[in-house]
């Protein structure tokens, strides 16, 4: 049987209806024509079924009517078109600090949520240090809510959602404010509920959680349905549309930046000897994070005129998967004629950390001379960062350091990476455990 049977639901809400003095004196100083007004449909023709006991995320970004789906559901707001079915008693935590009255305490916001949700006095009264120690709040529990953060509302309403002992459970982002310590808790409780059969229906961004928690998934964009089913895979598709508009956007940028290289600041590291260029020890600064980000320095007797990256395949990407070949393909033009050069090249954290850097002397490679135009590559067999934003630095300069040219996290890319490692990069492993220390199942 289906705990939760949404049909051909659709919501709409109206826009740009002008109403009070001020906005129409605004309009009329700044000359703007109102944009037509007319619905905007936040949910258009959706259909879900969830059935009993499953965990099932609703996924997509912000603005997709994730929230309004839940709240439709919840009860909170009524849908323009279709129906919805709801069999079992539901507890929803969809908005922070919702149902709280701030002048009251935490204590007596248990009491008046746990009515709300079906619950009498008494049963609150027999719950209530379950719910105050769930939240880890007993010091602050008789204080107004108004003097809680963010985190402490967030805890609070969780607790109070879970320990009424719902058939249904809705949450929206449940992860996303609190301490590991509470995640913890909270990942515990949900484990629970999927064990006694409760079904869980919840809001995300965290793709990680909807693969190792949920059974099935819905991808929303602008309130249509992009994709449903197995939360492998509507995580992986998902993964793939975020994937390209990043990887696209970092590619126009990537051209921005190489045809306006010329625009870049010129400018030496601080430490360099009389305004020239660079000292050998004012690069090695430099090189190891003491180059402010988006410089550009050095004598341009060889200039690189752009850095472009690829996959394996020859196509221009700026968005790869931990563990993929990348190729860094600089061109250069030499001036007049160079010898000696050498070409290196740097990977950078979006906070300034240098994950790795070498060049072509330190390789043991000697240039005998450039002249004119050129193009240098390096291929990294494996790019092994943990996920999040770099920069690719990239140089030429003599063989005692004075830069010819030198790009400071100028040139962008994102490396993305589910796993949960911490730290710059990820190490070859593997653990090999005597087979009496591993848990059974159920253990």
């Amino acid at each position: 049987m289906h705990a939760i049977d949404v049909s051909n639901v659709s919501k709409r809400f109206r826009r740009n209806n002008t109403t009070t003095i001020k906005e129409y004196i605004v309009r009329g100083l700044w000359n703007r024509r109102p944009e037509p007004q007319g619905p905007v449909w936040a949910l258009k023709e959706v259909n879900l079924k969830v059935m009993r006991g499953a965990a099932y995320a609703v996924i997509g970004q912000n603005g997709s009517g994730k929230s309004t789906l839940l709240k439709i559901i919840a009860g909170i707001m009524r849908p323009d078109e279709g129906k919805v079915s709801v069999n079992g008693k539901v507890s929803a935590l969809i908005e922070l600090g919702a149902g709280f009255h701030p002048e009251f305490t935490g204590r007596e916001n248990i009491y008046i949520n746990g009515m709300l949700l079906g619950l009498t006095k008494k049963e609150i009264g027999r719950r209530i240090d379950d719910i105050i120690d769930f939240a880890g709040l007993r010091d602050f529990i008789n204080e107004p809510v108004r003097t809680y953060s963010s985190g402490m509302y967030s805890k609070l309403g969780f607790a109070v959602a879970v320990n009424v002992d719902p058939d249904i459970l809705l949450i929206d982002e449940v992860f996303a404010v609190g301490d590991e310590e509470f995640v913890h808790k909270c990942k515990g409780k949900m484990d629970e509920f999927k064990k006694r059969g409760k079904t869980i229906l919840f809001v995300t961004h965290s793709l990680p959680t909807v693969e190792e928690w949920c059974d099935e998934a819905m991808w929303l964009e602008y309130g249509v349905t992009r994709a449903a089913g197995s939360s492998i895979e509507v995580s992986d598709s998902y993964k793939r549309e975020i994937f390209a508009l990043e990887n696209m956007k970092l590619i126009m940028e990537s051209e921005k930046t190489n045809t306006g290289l010329e625009d870049a600041v010129n400018d030496v590291p601080t430490g360099a000897a009389g305004g020239g260029a660079p000292s050998a020890d004012a690069l090695a600064a430099a090189q190891d994070g003491g180059g402010e980000p988006g410089r550009r320095w050095g004598s341009r007797e060889v200039e690189i005129t752009s850095v472009k990256l690829f996959d394996h395949k020859g196509v221009e990407k700026y968005v790869f998967s931990m563990g993929e070949p990348v190729t860094i393909l600089m061109h250069y033009d030499a001036h007049k004629t160079v010898f000696k050069p050498v070409f290196g090249f740097a990977l950078l954290r979006s906070d300034g950390v240098r994950c790795y850097g070498t060049n072509t002397s330190l390789q043991g490679i000697s240039i005998g001379m450039v002249s004119g135009q050129g193009t240098i590559k390096v291929v990294v067999d494996e790019i092994n960062l943990l996920g999040g934003q770099y920069f690719v630095d990239a140089a030429v300069h003599t063989e005692d350091g004075v830069a010819y040219d030198y790009h400071s996290q100028i040139h962008q890319m994102v490396i993305m990476n589910d796993e949960k490692d911490v730290g710059v990069c990820r190490l070859r492993h593997r653990w090999e455990l005597p087979e009496a220390l591993l848990a059974t199942d159920g253990a």
